[in-house]
């Protein structure tokens, strides 16, 4: 019998399949503390519904796991073929099967093919960190989404317009939305940690190598970072009334983000021995932090709130001395030894290993984020209609109505008899664009289950920003075959960020600019792997 047990816990081990219930009841755990704080107490149909996706998610997880490991026999050499089929098949089933799996949905089914396969795919090239990471990111997204949909707030004390008041709904959802989405991811990481090397083997990742709950100082950041990104989410809970959120008197997400790398840049200089250092950029964030929270409302002491010059000089005073007391207790050696360093720290080798693929990860994010966080809500609800809009002129709209024509016929605009009335004239826009936003919007129509011209204006509007932050990994990596790594992440930036290309690759404005840019970077790009190829 002990025998037995040893190795049916040497197998749990191996598989890793009991981290996939612990990162469940670990966000669970989060969704029912965050809801009971804003919601007070669901129903239980409530909670079962809830509960599904999340569920499908984590089954297709363990059987991901499963897979890499379990017996085929002689069929051991088609494993991978045999475990991406079940998949395929067992999502084609749930989404043609509706009537017997109405409570899963198309959704559902993408979710057990994508997090299985993904999954399988990890586990089987040592990447077991990363696997219950993805774990944690879709489980998130799931209980985020329910959690956020819950989130309505009291219209009463709005001063604002009518329309405005769609806007501010809107935006309460999304920020609930990303709030707890962000708390779940690191709630799921720091389980991820706490489980390595105990009922989960030591994966061989780069990126989830350092998870481990003997490192420290990661494991006091990680913590760290679970607080700030909770107080976000238990803020935006709290409020009582729109017209509070959007005097955006709460601490947001944004807020919460800049912590985040602030508290990972002062624990790299912990171990970096940069104390000092680590120390002053955390005392002035702190005091962005106070000044922050006093202009958003909040009490503090009359001699820091009021509008003399001694409020001024109070203000100046507590920062100097913040400083000056951080400068000494750091440099005495109270946070860490100060002492040069002879090699590396192990932060900076795994540092210097993963940086490019991190910020240029990144850079695609702050990309799409820049061209779609202040053209959503406007394209959603436009001024005096309250319909879609777009912006970029009459290009757009023609574009609309080509994509509307394929949605409808299946087939091109060829021949458009509006153009140039009464001869007619041909459409002038090239197919694949038109295509690829017809294309997503049947997509989407088909995966959420909703109406094709509510799906296809999503796709229309969101695309271009799309393609214009995919544009982001041809150029950089352009840079870095051609000069280094160094220029690559510069590059990198530099598009993300470049006014030019942002204003032609914005939410809602549906022009090929960006997706003709993209293409034709991509071309450079397998030219320059052409020229390094010729060896002369």
């Amino acid at each position: 019998m002990n025998e037995n047990n040893t190795a049916t816990e040497s197998t749990l081990s191996q598989t890793g399949v009991a981290s996939v219930p612990a990162v469940l009841a670990a966000l669970l755990a989060l969704f029912l503390g965050a809801d009971y704080v804003a919601n007070g107490v669901m129903e239980n149909d409530g909670y079962t519904q809830v509960l599904i996706l999340p569920v499908v998610a984590s089954l297709a997880a363990a059987l991901g796991r499963i897979g890499v490991f379990a017996s085929f026999g002689q069929l051991s050499q088609f494993r991978s073929a045999i475990v991406i089929f079940g998949f395929l098949s067992a999502a084609a089933i749930i989404s043609l099967a509706y009537n017997l799996f109405e409570s899963v949905g198309r959704i559902g089914a993408l979710t057990f093919a994508l997090v299985g396969i993904s999954t399988y795919v990890q586990i089987r090239s040592g990447r077991r960190e990363e696997a219950s990471i993805l774990l944690s990111v879709v489980v998130g997204f799931h209980l985020a989404v329910s959690h956020a949909a819950n989130s309505v707030l009291d219209s009463s004390d709005w001063a604002g317009s009518a329309p405005d008041l769609i806007d501010t709904h809107r935006a309460v959802i999304a920020s609930v939305f990303f709030a707890f989405w962000a708390a779940s991811i690191v709630a799921g990481v720091i389980t991820t940690a706490l489980l390595r090397g105990k009922i989960e083997s030591a994966g061989s990742g780069a990126l989830g190598a350092p998870l481990s709950s003997s490192n420290k100082v990661l494991m006091y950041a990680l913590l760290t970072i679970l607080v700030i990104q909770t107080i976000p989410l238990v803020w935006l809970g709290q409020l009582t009334g729109v017209q509070e959120f959007a005097d955006h008197m709460y601490l947001g997400s944004v807020w919460a983000l800049f912590t985040t790398a602030i508290v990972l840049f002062v624990a790299f200089c912990h171990c970096e021995r940069w104390n000092v250092i680590g120390a002053l950029v955390a005392v002035n964030w702190l005091l962005y932090t106070l000044g922050h929270l006093q202009e958003i409302g909040n009490e503090f002491p009359s001699f820091l709130t009021g509008d003399d010059a001694m409020s001024t000089f109070s203000w100046f005073f507590l920062g100097f001395w913040l400083n000056v007391a951080a400068i000494m207790i750091a440099s005495r050696g109270y946070f860490g030894d100060i002492s040069p360093r002879h090699e590396p720290s192990k932060a900076r080798v795994w540092w210097q290993r993963n940086s490019y693929s991190i910020i240029v990860a990144l850079a695609i994010f702050v990309a799409f984020a820049v061209r779609t966080g202040w053209n959503v809500l406007p394209a959603m609800n436009a001024s005096a209609t309250g319909l879609w809009d777009m912006t970029g002129g009459s290009d757009p709209w023609y574009m609309k109505r080509v994509v509307d024509y394929i949605v409808a016929e299946r087939s091109h605009y060829i021949f458009d008899h509006d153009r140039a009335y009464p001869m007619g004239a041909i459409n002038p826009r090239p197919p694949l664009f038109s295509w690829s936003l017809a294309l997503g919007g049947l997509s989407l129509s088909w995966l959420l289950e909703m109406p094709a011209d509510e799906a296809t204006w999503w796709s229309v509007a969101a695309m271009p920003a799309v393609f214009g932050a995919l544009i982001v990994l041809p150029l950089a990596a352009i840079a870095k075959n051609v000069h280094s790594k160094g220029a690559g992440i510069l590059t990198a930036w530099l598009i993300a960020l470049m006014p030019g290309h942002i204003s032609h690759a914005t939410f809602g404005l549906a022009d090929h600019d960006s997706f003709a840019l993209l293409f034709l970077s991509m071309a450079f790009y397998y030219l320059v792997r052409a020229l390094d190829n010729f060896g002369t």
